[in-house]
């Protein structure tokens, strides 16, 4: 997935970076066309219909047409990516104070061979390169996780800690430029809890060395105590040219897992793996600890499983990357809209003192779980020539994953309430605002309007779950 991607890792990239959000600023783009039609069907059937392509403006009718295409499973919209974060989530350059905790980032956690390359290649942000005639004291250089060339019993493996726990709808398994050093097979289990510090806190190697028997004997006595399930039973690998570097793999389980371990059959090289799917945070101990602490959650948060479902402008940016955990880097990180065509040819300042009749652009947002927002934050950091001028918060009630049908009428007719009316926002600056308590009730969906046009960074709604609300 893309940007939007969510890290399910211990480490944090939330995906990547740069204005292009990722693979091209478009979940579809993640898979070249080249792989074919597997690929492009797989790939149409995981994600939802937010594949209006960065730099356009969606008219109504455009609108409509794109957000109803129809899709097989009515509870993976958009996965956010759990493994594999694009955005240098781990590092900020935002200078001012923040207010949530780092964005965790996937994290290896053993492996039993890095002779040629790190096994915490596998799960860089940025895409996999190739350096003509380089080559390290093992040889040839390479972007990816590569063991040596096995002459013992046994297969090499690699274990990783997802940032938080969720399920797995599908695997990229990237071999670029391992054109005649891939695994011939792959593999891929998932756990839900591994007691690391049993024969694996001691056990990290550094590249150019593998490790030793009695450590490999230590893990693998760890992984077996632990109940494994098989997400990618053992398959063919592609070579690491363009038209068959990506193995797409469907996930075969919906559980949720809290780690992965990659299997190459029985050694080589992988540029890269990417997993898709969604986080399961649990808001049974986030609603516990609002009501007891008055700790709020942040019910939009990608890590928390909310979702940009719809929009009407992407030009600069995708919205989903509002929804992010980390602060950003740069305008790029954020969403921007094209600049409003509709805008008076002469602007003037009503008796409210916002602009009249400005025109606006908007995003709807399924929150992670239902609940009730009281406190809302709108980062516009880094956008100091280019931020709205306004914006305003409302909030529904529309059932529960999926049930809003998201095409314009739909959304147009959802029984929308003003969580926080019109209020002028500034440049580069993470503006704050308490709900009146009066408005609090328990939605679903908030939806964003910014006047008239702009980008802003970062959105949090914060609020109490309630994960079994009578909807």
């Amino acid at each position: 997935y893309t940007p939007d991607g969510l890290s399910l890792s211990d480490r944090l990239h939330a995906p990547w970076v740069d204005s292009d959000v990722g693979c091209g600023g478009d979940c579809v783009n993640v898979v070249p066309m080249a792989i074919g039609q597997f690929a492009k069907q797989l790939f149409a059937n995981l994600w939802h219909v937010h594949v209006s392509r960065v730099c356009t403006c969606l008219t109504p009718h455009t609108l409509t047409h794109t957000l109803t295409r129809s899709h097989p499973h009515p509870h993976s919209h958009s996965p956010a990516e759990l493994a594999i974060p694009r955005l240098p989530l781990n590092r900020s350059t935002c200078t001012h104070s923040p207010t949530h905790r780092p964005w965790p980032r996937i994290r290896c956690i053993f492996a039993t061979d890095q002779w040629f390359a790190s096994a915490d290649n596998l799960i860089n942000p940025s895409d996999p390169v190739w350096k003509e005639g380089v080559f390290s004291p093992q040889g040839k250089w390479m972007d990816g996780w590569e063991s040596r060339r096995k002459r013992t019993a046994g297969h090499d493996w690699a274990l990783y800690r997802l940032a938080v726990p969720g399920t797995v709808t599908a695997f990229d398994c990237d071999t670029a430029f391992f054109t005649g050093n891939f695994p011939p097979m792959i593999s891929i289990e998932g756990a839900n809890g591994v007691e690391e510090h049993k024969g694996l806190d001691a056990a990290q190697i550094e590249v150019g060395t593998c490790a030793s028997p009695e450590v490999i004997a230590a893990a693998e006595a760890t992984v077996a105590s632990t109940k494994w399930t098989t997400l990618v039973s053992r398959a063919p690998l592609g070579s690491g040219v363009e038209a068959t570097r990506h193995n797409l793999f469907r996930s075969e389980s919906d559980a949720t897992f809290t780690h992965i371990r990659i299997n190459y059959h029985p050694d080589g090289g992988v540029a890269r793996v990417r997993a898709f799917g969604e986080p399961r945070p649990d808001f049974e101990k986030m609603a516990v600890a609002a009501a007891s602490g008055g700790i709020l959650t942040d019910l939009s948060s990608q890590r928390n499983g909310g979702r940009a479902v719809a929009w009407n402008n992407m030009h600069y940016g995708h919205p989903r990357n509002i929804l992010r955990s980390d602060h950003g880097t740069n305008m790029g990180d954020g969403w921007e809209t094209a600049r409003q065509p509709t805008r008076p040819p002469v602007l003037k300042i009503g008796a409210d003192g916002n602009i009249e009749n400005p025109g606006c652009d908007w995003v709807v947002i399924e929150l992670g779980s239902p609940g009730k927002v009281n406190r809302l934050e709108v980062d516009t950091s880094f956008f100091k020539g280019n931020y709205p001028e306004s914006f305003q918060v409302e909030c529904c009630t529309a059932g529960w994953k999926g049930a809003l049908k998201l095409d314009a009428k739909d959304i147009e007719s959802a029984s929308w309430k003003t969580l926080y009316p019109r209020h002028k926002l500034g440049p580069d600056t993470v503006a704050k605002f308490d709900v009146n308590p009066d408005v609090v009730t328990l939605c679903t969906h908030v939806r964003l309007t910014i006047f008239p046009d702009g980008g802003i960074m970062r959105f949090r709604a914060l609020g109490e779950p309630v994960p079994h609300a009578a909807l």
